[in-house]
């Protein structure tokens, strides 16, 4: 029997949530499972009939700047990847399985353990395709390798402290040595944000979902179909100021919308106000409230996003971080929605973490409500981009063509 451990960053749900559908997958063909991940999701893993085992916390959830500037921080990062690489130690795994948590390919690399690097293509070594952001294509194309070699030297500290980790436990690695050996599995088709550097060992999957969501399905979800104005509104569990998403989800319904929410860790259901068009859940399964609804308002993330078009629905995007930016911009790009963003040179020039990750938090409700309505008038010029693209996707599960890939690794 193959043992594979997963370890997951904790910062909202999709790494946790696209690691327990791979999980699941290997589960079933038989596989041995352990799942670490940091006590912030402890429950929710339990509930998912897995067995959490308790490790550091990576990236706490919210996903903010000074949680995630930790991963430049060499003791932070240390410490981190030493209790990982005790728990390998312990378990001798077959294959690791990292999602999106630096400090554990350092633990990987000093246990000699083969790595399977689950991640968007935000989150590539070197870069991926800079989408456009409102300059005439000819200038855009033309910047592109520049953007790319100057938004690669803001993260290469990141790696060069995950390699200096992986030296004080003893072992001794050349950055490009590293990031040539990990197997890179991307919930991505290769063409949406092709890497730079096409050396890298990539398996592009497809959409990973985890369908549990649907256990506790609320009976009213049943009973909502798209009218030409149902809201679907979901934030994940990062970015998103939980006052203003209240006050959101109130204009929305003040505008005469019907609104499906789902709170997350952002707000408490009992924050809502009562209305007999207003729909609020804890959780729920997102492709399921993509079709019941017109538009969806989102974060930008990846996941959202793509079950949004699974759904054939546009998508009104505010982005909190790089990474929600970059599918934000690619997602207008592709005519598959709107990216609410005010872009400026000062943005990124100077380069400063902060600057994104408060793109969407002064972001004023009224333009919010100003775009639904444009996207929502404007429907029918969604239909065939999303079409095209959704043909694009492979038919195959993305959970199990990455259960191939790591199965691969080992045999």
């Amino acid at each position: 029997m193959k043992t594979f451990l997963f370890f997951s960053t904790e910062a909202g749900l999709a790494h946790v949530t696209r690691s327990l559908a791979i999980a699941t997958e290997l589960k079933r063909r038989g596989a041995r499972i352990v799942f670490a991940v940091g006590k912030e999701k402890h429950d929710f893993v339990r509930q998912s009939g897995f067995r959490p085992m308790k490790t550091a916390t990576a990236l706490p959830d919210g996903f903010d700047t000074s949680s995630l500037l930790k991963w430049k921080n060499e003791t932070f990062v240390r410490a981190v990847a030493k209790k990982d690489y005790e728990i390998i130690k312990k378990h001798r795994p077959d294959c690791v399985v990292v999602d999106f948590r630096p400090p554990t390919i350092a633990a990987c690399l000093a246990a000699g353990v083969p790595i399977a690097y689950v991640t968007g293509s935000g989150g590539f070594p070197y870069g991926c395709w800079i989408p456009g952001f409102g300059l005439p294509t000819t200038i855009h194309r033309m910047l592109v390798p520049v953007l790319q070699r100057y938004l690669w030297r803001q993260e290469l500290p990141f790696y060069q402290t995950m390699i200096a980790a992986a030296r004080s436990l003893g072992v001794h690695v050349s950055l490009e040595e590293t990031l040539h050996h990990i197997r890179f599995i991307v919930p991505e088709v290769s063409s949406y944000l092709p890497s730079v550097d096409t050396a890298l060992n990539v398996a592009y999957v497809g959409p990973i979902f985890w369908d549990q969501f649907g256990a506790d399905r609320p009976g009213w979800l049943d009973r909502l179909h798209p009218d030409g104005k149902t809201v679907y509104v979901s934030f994940g569990g990062t970015g998103y100021d939980r006052k203003k998403f209240v006050t959101l989800a109130s204009a929305l319904v003040q505008q005469e919308y019907r609104v499906i929410v789902s709170a997350s860790t952002i707000a408490s259901v009992a924050a809502f106000p009562k209305h007999p068009n207003l729909f609020v859940a804890p959780y729920l399964d997102g492709l399921e409230a993509c079709r019941r609804a017109d538009v969806v308002v989102c974060h930008g993330g990846y996941g959202t996003i793509m079950q949004a078009a699974i759904a054939g629905k546009p998508v009104v995007a505010i982005p909190f971080n790089p990474d929600q930016l970059l599918h934000s911009l690619r997602w207008q790009e592709l005519g598959l929605g709107m990216c609410l963003a005010d872009l400026k040179f000062s943005t990124f020039f100077p380069f400063r973490w902060e600057k994104i990750m408060t793109l969407g938090s002064t972001l004023s409700n009224a333009r919010i409500l100003a775009t639904v309505a444009s996207v929502l008038a404007r429907s029918k010029d969604y239909h065939k981009p999303i079409q095209d693209f959704v043909r694009s996707l492979p038919k195959r599960s993305g959970a199990v063509s990455a259960a191939d890939t790591i199965e691969e690794i080992v045999n």
